[in-house]
């Protein structure tokens, strides 16, 4: 599964998240080397940084970054 969280304050807390945080109803999806496929229908292509704790996902128009909690992208080389 892949949960959801939104932060809206400079001060999210993100060492404390849990999984009851997340968004609800996480959709399902596969991985098949770098392609992701959420619900079977939405295929991305990903690269991955910093020891694979960020995944950068470009498209024509927009740039997707996420990281796994915990991980300080400023820290990576």
């Amino acid at each position: 599964m892949r949960y959801t969280y939104y932060c809206v304050t400079s001060d999210c807390g993100w060492d404390t998240i849990e999984i009851g945080d997340a968004i609800p109803n996480p959709p399902t999806y596969t991985m098949n080397y770098n392609t992701l496929t959420i619900d079977d229908d939405m295929l991305f292509e990903l690269n991955f940084d910093c020891n694979g704790n960020i995944i950068n996902i470009v498209f024509t128009d927009s740039n997707w970054k996420w990281w796994r909690i915990g991980t300080n992208p400023d820290n990576c080389e």
